[in-house]
């Protein structure tokens, strides 16, 4: 899945700064958006994420459109 591939793209970071300086080419606003839809606070860092909040990110994006649905 390329959000929990991006979410552990830079390490020791946070969920906000792993998505905003990843390969998904999102904008820090756009993170935002996406971590406020899926309820995960934006101080998180991935490996505290539980798989139902990959998911609620995953979908959130997709939703919005910033991510295309790789199934």
């Amino acid at each position: 899945d390329n959000i929990v591939n991006a979410s552990f793209f830079c390490r020791r970071k946070t969920i906000r700064n792993s998505l905003t300086k990843s390969f998904l080419n999102l904008k820090s606003e756009d993170v935002e958006k996406i971590l406020d839809a899926a309820d995960v606070k934006h101080s998180k860092r991935p490996e505290e994420l539980t798989i139902e909040e990959f998911a609620q990110l995953t979908n959130s994006a997709v939703s919005m459109g910033l991510l295309h649905n790789t199934r």
